[in-house]
């Protein structure tokens, strides 16, 4: 298993992670949202005009692209948020995910040590998320399609 950064060439297929966790984990219409942040880390700028630092990274295992996930640091803001965080459908529950989320957890107490994390997710995924001390500070049903809630997560170090 290898954690490295996002290049040009993981494109295609972080875009085949994001489609292979529709409908249960993302709505088909965030993929115009992906692809405007993969645009931005293709252009080497920041996808987000309300972001000072962004990061994303991919996780290999055998020399196959299986997991994505970044973190990004508000402007104005002494937060990390973590966004885009997703294990291709056929290497769930093997451990990637939580290999990519530590990885990146370390990443943010490396270069932001005081700042609390958040992030959102769907119901489906917040109990996975529970597992690293995130506690759900609200839940907006229905937000991201229907039937798919959007549960806004933070960690406090």
């Amino acid at each position: 298993m290898n954690i490295r950064p996002y290049g040009k060439d993981d494109r295609l297929y972080c875009i085949a992670l994001f489609n292979s966790n529709v409908p249960l984990y993302f709505a088909e219409n965030e993929l115009n949202d992906f692809e405007f942040w993969l645009d931005g880390k293709d252009q080497n700028i920041l996808a987000y005009q309300n972001t000072q630092k962004e990061y994303f990274y991919v996780l290999e295992s055998q020399g196959k692209v299986v997991a994505c996930g970044g973190m990004y640091l508000p402007k104005n803001e002494q937060r990390i948020n973590l966004v885009w965080g997703m294990v291709h459908q056929n290497f769930h529950k093997k451990g990637f995910g939580s290999e990519l989320l530590k990885y990146r957890l370390e990443e943010a107490e490396m270069f932001f040590p005081l700042f609390p994390l958040t992030l959102d997710t769907t119901q489906h995924s917040s109990g996975f998320f529970e597992k690293f001390n995130f506690t759900t500070i609200k839940t907006t049903e229905n937000y991201y399609a229907p039937g798919l809630h959007r549960i806004d997560m933070v960690k406090i170090k």
